[in-house]
């Protein structure tokens, strides 16, 4: 890649063919000898240090125990093998996985370093875009650089080490949009080839970090588009073309995404739509090479290669490349594009299949998501994008979890969540009908004074799509919208904001220059300390979920996770309370259920309890809830009733495990079954020769031919996944999203 930055030489916005004055004499300085520069890049990092700073001495957030402190996988050399096999963590991010397991190796559980780590690659990632602006011939680029370090919105991105799969995935999907620029501008062929390929490769890696990049070959269309304005009416042909031709292959991908599952395959379906794409393609593709156009046609209506450049600056293509562009033939122009473009659509959608597959296999699992149908879904999506919109441009009360929006009723129908009625009309016309008439103002003058801004939005719009809501993600069961959903779709509102200032400060009179510059610095200073205030709260899980609970009391995960705070300080009526909110506000999560049910044991209240850890176990049949309800029952004297529970987690993984054995052994001893409980405590014994309550139980057993099972202990609630559980094959039990440990002891008295 070149250096970090070119020089910022553009004035403005421009809509018009850039001209080609003498050359000026060019600056031969390293960019490390050029102070103007370098004032930028210390104040630039001086300022991303102040905001991120309250965080650095934090403690561990949320689903950082899933992420780090819970995850075995990074503590050893097969836990990287389970990496990269899809046998760690819900999702099938590799890279950044590996990169954590690097960080492990480095500093192991010092979470300040994970903190610091996390805003150095935020701040990589202000100076890159910078670097993008600058390519893009917008002036001010810096400025946009700086506003990314210190937007307030991009703080849970930073303050919250599990979003490290953000930072780390922009840091090398800006790369891939930089390389593609400069291979786009290249004249040589030695260099396109090599700008593509770098562009190419860092695509795939930041898909292998986070797959919310899925939609940079949009952006390539899109700047191809606003840059040389060659396509027609005609190419979208072409485009509709190897649109279907993606859509045969991700039907495809579905289809043995949903056999690899062990679910049933909807053969009519895939089958209808695999044969409609595939027939739409090849004869959409015939279609469009009949009417392609001839020689003649360039195609370029009087409109050359844009940029942001000022009339009175050199364009960054040079002439004779300018002119071999704009006499190319038009269609020639989008054949090519389409080929360019091609091998990152083929990656997106691949990556798109796995991260279904994964997102539906482990992230959401068994567990009921409650979304409603296309209707519901279309609502959500569009007063997502004006939120979300409204966020970026004035980033102040934000929350780590909104409300969620009322947009239909939702309800349970036999044991699933389904749409009870659809949203009013206005919740579903107007999002969407503003959004049109935006998009139709702008297009109309798209020739003048908006091909900008159709730029930064189509930028904000095309990267929103996979957080919509139009896909069923796991953050579903929590809310709707949150901050680091738009940790790339800002860059599009942040561009705007840069160019819109720089234009007005351009056409101020000299006597208002100044205080345009004196605005614009006052309020970057108060985005600043927003910024440095917000960022605080993440700092610990009281201040964040207080906080949350302030702006947004109806969060059952901020109950739930305070209520846990609450348990750890010993505050067990706070504990309760705010574990019972939870539960109220969802009862149909086995986490909220699970919850209750190690508190009312605390209580003593065993029969609730133990209803609570059915509810869960049959809500989400995973081995942590199951074992939760098996140990409850026996420790309540119902062996009898714990014994297939067990034997349901053994046959699962749990084979190996000497604490699971030990409970099943006391289990069996209390239904009655001695010799089958001698043989689980001695199995134990064989896999943990230290075990003293197996061995105490064993010593019962043989000494007493009447000893009967009793248990002593609780249940002990602990923040993290009960690593004592082996996984099931495939599974990460470290993603099971539940809070409590069940009980690791039992002891049986001989009577």
């Amino acid at each position: 890649m070149p250096s970090l930055s070119t020089e910022n030489h553009a004035t403005g916005l421009s809509h018009g063919p850039a001209s080609n004055p003498p050359p000026r004499p060019t600056d031969r300085r390293p960019w490390w000898r050029d102070e103007p520069r370098m004032l930028r890049l210390a104040l630039i990092l001086l300022a991303g240090l102040f905001v991120a700073a309250p965080a650095f001495h934090g403690t561990w957030l949320w689903d950082d125990d899933q992420e780090i402190t819970a995850n075995g996988a990074l503590t050893s050399l097969a836990g990287l093998k389970a990496i990269w096999s899809g046998n760690a963590g819900a999702d099938w991010l590799p890279l950044k996985s590996t990169i954590l397991w690097i960080e492990w190796h480095l500093w192991e559980y010092n979470n300040t370093c994970y903190h610091v780590a996390n805003t150095l690659f935020h701040l990589l990632n202000a100076l890159l875009l910078w670097r993008l602006f600058s390519l893009l011939r917008l002036r001010w680029a810096w400025v946009g650089g700086l506003l990314f370090a210190i937007h307030p919105i991009l703080m849970e991105s930073v303050g919250w080490v599990s979003e490290q799969k953000n930072t780390i995935s922009l840091a090398l999907m800006l790369p891939a949009l930089c390389a593609y620029i400069q291979f786009d501008q290249a004249r040589d062929g030695a260099g396109r080839r090599l700008y593509y390929f770098i562009s190419l490769g860092c695509f795939i890696a930041s898909l292998l970090c986070k797959s919310a990049g899925v939609m940079l070959p949009f952006l390539l269309l899109l700047y191809d588009w606003w840059k040389h304005d060659r396509l027609r009416a005609r190419d979208l042909l072409l485009i509709g073309a190897m649109g279907c031709a993606l859509g045969f292959l991700f039907v495809s991908g579905l289809a043995l995404e949903t056999g690899l599952r062990g679910k049933s395959i909807p053969w009519p379906k895939y089958v209808a739509a695999g044969l409609l794409s595939g027939t739409l393609a090849p004869a959409l593709g015939l279609l469009w090479w009949r009417v392609k156009g001839g020689v003649a046609d360039t195609g370029s209506a009087g409109i050359p290669a844009r940029d942001f450049a000022d009339k009175n600056v050199r364009a960054p293509v040079s002439a004779a490349t300018t002119a071999a562009s704009d006499t190319e033939p038009a269609w020639r122009h989008a054949w090519r594009l389409v080929l360019t473009s091609l091998p990152f659509f083929i990656v997106s959608v691949v990556i798109s299949v796995v991260t279904v597959h994964f997102q539906l296999k482990n992230a959401i699992g068994a567990e009921g998501i409650p979304v409603g149908g296309p209707l519901s879904r279309a609502a959500v999506a569009g007063a997502s994008i004006w939120f979300y919109l409204w966020k970026c441009a004035w980033p102040f009360d934000l929350l780590p979890i909104y409300p969620k929006w009322e947009l239909g009723k939702l309800g349970m129908v036999d044991g699933k969540w389904a749409e009870l009625a659809p949203p009013e009309w206005h919740q579903l016309l107007i999002p969407w009908a503003a959004l049109l008439v935006v998009f139709l103002v702008l297009w109309k003058w798209r020739q003048t004074r908006t091909r900008p801004l159709l730029l930064g939005l189509g930028f904000f719009l095309i990267n929103l799509v996979p957080v919509m809501g139009f896909m069923t993600m796991s953050y579903m069961r929590i809310t709707w919208a949150a901050d680091h959903f738009v940790y790339i779709s800002v860059i599009g509102i942040i561009g705007l904001a840069v160019a819109g200032a720089a234009w007005v400060h351009e056409r101020a009179a000299p006597d208002w220059k100044p205080w345009v510059l004196a605005a614009v610095a006052l309020a970057t200073v108060r985005v600043c300390i927003a910024a440095h205030l917000y960022c605080g709260i993440f700092a610990g899980e009281a201040p964040m979920w207080q906080h949350t609970m302030r702006g947004n009391n109806n969060a059952w995960q901020a109950h739930s996770r305070y209520g846990k705070v609450m348990l750890d300080t010993g505050k067990f009526d706070a504990a309760f309370y705010h574990i019972s909110q939870s539960n109220r506000l969802r009862p149909d999560l086995a986490e909220t259920n699970n919850n209750m049910g190690v508190l009312l044991l605390q209580k003593k209240r065993v029969a609730e309890a133990i209803n609570y850890f059915r509810i869960a176990a049959e809500t989400m049949p995973m081995p942590a809830f199951t074992l939760n309800y098996a140990n409850a029952l026996t420790n309540n004297g119902r062996g009898a009733e714990a014994v297939p529970l067990y034997e349901k987690i053994i046959d699962g993984g749990g084979a190996n495990n000497p604490v699971i054995q030990t409970n099943y052994g006391v289990a069996l001893a209390q239904a009655g079954h001695r010799d089958a409980a001698i043989r689980a405590f001695e199995q134990a014994l064989k896999l943990d020769p230290g075990m003293a309550d197996a061995k105490r139980n064993l010593d019962a057993l043989l000494t007493s031919a009447t000893a009967t099972a009793q248990t002593t202990g609780t249940i002990a609630p602990v923040l993290g996944s009960p690593a004592q559980i082996p996984a099931q094959p495939g599974v990460d039990m470290s993603q099971i999203p539940e809070i409590f440990r069940p009980q690791t002891t039992s002891t049986l008295n001989a009577k």
